[in-house]
């Protein structure tokens, strides 16, 4: 059951604390600490378990000095041996945790969730009506987006911002127009017979063209047709102010019926 604490992201966390929990804390003995503090250039000089010094008074007094401090040493490491924790769960509760820890999670979790945030954020915010209408699928460049009905006004059609828009002019016609910017941002990327969506009904592509914005005759996209046509506009060319371009493509596709 211990091994199974290592699928927990806390235990790594602590994983630092947990190694030196498992081995006692290193104490420094006598001789260590006595050759440290007494050198070649003093009046003591440790040889292999003996000591020189200058008078027999001397010598006895620094072997009841190491005996005691060896005694003293045996007692600390035996209650420190006592105390290890193999695995302490405390170590695991947040609110036990050390500056470091908490700075170390509260960095990771900034950095893990920064991103997130900023690509939820990104995305197009579409109101619960949007949903209500029908959907443009063109599985060739990965699109899917709603279209939203729009009408014609002062002789103009308004795309939305970040959706498609449908102006109907006549029964077998649908005339659909989006920013380049935003939604048919791929649309050049189609290519001639692909096949897409609209509604439900599967259309087929017929005739791709790019043409000068000035050179666009609206009356000859809008005329009414024998079989179910969409014409998908948007602009191409250089850029204009207000999502503007030199140029429009035009995609025309007619509905595929079942023989």
């Amino acid at each position: 059951m211990r091994g199974m604490w290592r699928i927990n992201p806390f235990y790594w966390i602590n994983k630092k604390r947990f190694g030196s929990a498992k081995r006692p804390a290193k104490v420094q003995t006598f001789d260590q600490r006595f050759i440290g503090k007494y050198n070649a250039n003093t009046q003591y000089v440790k040889t292999p378990n003996t000591y020189q010094a200058k008078t027999a008074s001397q010598i006895e007094i620094l072997r009841k000095q190491r005996s005691y401090h060896l005694k003293q040493e045996s007692r600390k490491l035996k209650k420190q041996t006592k105390q290890v924790n193999y695995f302490n769960l405390a170590n695991l509760n947040p609110t036990r945790w050390s500056k470091r820890t908490v700075r170390i999670f509260t960095t990771a979790f900034f950095l893990i969730m920064l991103p997130i945030y900023l690509y939820i954020g990104f995305q197009p915010n579409l109101d619960l009506k949007a949903l209500s209408y029908p959907t443009l699928e063109i599985g060739d460049i990965k699109l899917e987006t709603p279209v939203a009905p729009i009408e014609l006004v002062d002789r103009r059609l308004e795309a939305p911002d970040t959706i498609a828009g449908i102006y109907t002019p006549s029964e077998h016609k649908r005339f659909i127009i989006g920013h380049s910017s935003t939604v048919f941002k791929n649309l050049y990327r189609l290519r001639a017979h692909a096949k897409f969506t609209y509604d439900g009904v599967e259309y087929q592509v017929t005739e791709i063209s790019t043409i000068r914005k000035a050179d666009v005759d609206m009356n000859s996209i809008l005329a009414p047709a024998e079989k179910d046509t969409v014409i998908i506009m948007t602009c191409a060319g250089e850029p204009l102010p207000n999502q503007d371009a030199t140029h429009r493509l035009i995609i025309t596709a007619e509905r595929i019926t079942e023989e």
